[in-house]
């Protein structure tokens, strides 16, 4: 099979309401919202969008629920051309959904309704599909199936992803070995790197021991740290200049919702 596309995303897609409030309320009390956004997120789906707005050839595995089928989101995908022939659709839940509430000090509390995403995990990985692409990247999402998909897409020699993100807390740190394995290149911010490294009990060199040919760390204000056996150690500042120069695709083209983490990564993979 000749392989004609550049990249697929497995994990979720999500609606994002962003939530501002003064306060927090306290146990049995309500608190007025300042302002509440609904985004298209999951970072899966952010990987896709963005992949495709940048001009790649992007698809999408994800589990949504059958009201997302024509929603706008939806039609948003298929406009920018993302294949989303593999999604695992449920007829019992509805798409996942992030709540993501701050308040005046900046603090957070999230709450994620994984709904449909439950489907991941008996869910058979489209073997077929991985074979349609050069490449594929595993987001946030259930962990036994981005185990499942990183074994099949080494087994067809693709070039393999991996960003556990925030759902880094749900992987046992035999799962993740497993996972990391079997990639070529692991993503984190150096919080979670951090972590992967003491779940592991390895230095960074061990850690690239275990799979990985490239470890991409954010380091946020500080920039960014790229690790290759190759290259060794190679330290990216934070660019601060005129992000019209940085950035190639212009900004009301990036899909709404965006996280600049996914943007950072599609950059990197193209």
């Amino acid at each position: 099979m000749s392989v004609k596309k550049d990249l697929l995303a497995v994990g979720h897609t999500a609606l994002d309401y962003i939530i501002t409030v003064d306060e927090f309320p306290k146990a049995n009390n309500s608190a007025p919202m300042k302002t509440m956004k609904n985004l298209n997120g999951g970072a899966a789906a952010n990987v896709a969008m963005i992949g495709a707005t940048l001009g790649m050839k992007t698809g999408l595995v994800s589990a949504v629920g059958c009201e997302f089928i024509d929603s706008h989101y939806h039609k948003n995908m298929q406009k920018l051309g993302v294949d989303t022939e593999a999604l695992i659709i449920s007829q019992e839940e509805s798409t996942p959904t992030a709540f993501v509430m701050t308040n005046n000090n900046q603090d957070q509390i999230s709450y994620f309704y994984w709904g449909a995403g439950k489907e991941f995990h008996d869910s058979e990985v489209p073997r077929d599909k991985i074979k349609e692409f050069k490449a594929v990247h595993l987001a946030t999402g259930d962990p036994h199936f981005n185990c499942k998909t990183g074994i099949v897409a080494k087994e067809e020699e693709r070039l393999v992803s991996f960003d556990p993100g925030q759902d880094l807390g749900m992987y046992s740190p035999k799962k993740l070995k497993e996972v990391i394995s079997n990639v070529n290149i692991l993503f984190g911010n150096h919080h979670e790197i951090k972590r992967i490294q003491e779940s592991m009990n390895v230095d960074i060199n061990g850690l690239m021991d275990l799979g990985p040919e490239v470890v991409l760390m954010t380091c946020g204000s500080k920039g960014s740290i790229i690790y290759s056996p190759d290259e060794g150690k190679i330290e990216v500042e934070l660019y601060t200049g005129n992000k019209k120069d940085l950035v190639r695709t212009p900004a009301e083209n990036i899909p709404e919702g965006t996280c600049i983490q996914n943007y950072f990564e599609n950059q990197f993979m193209k």
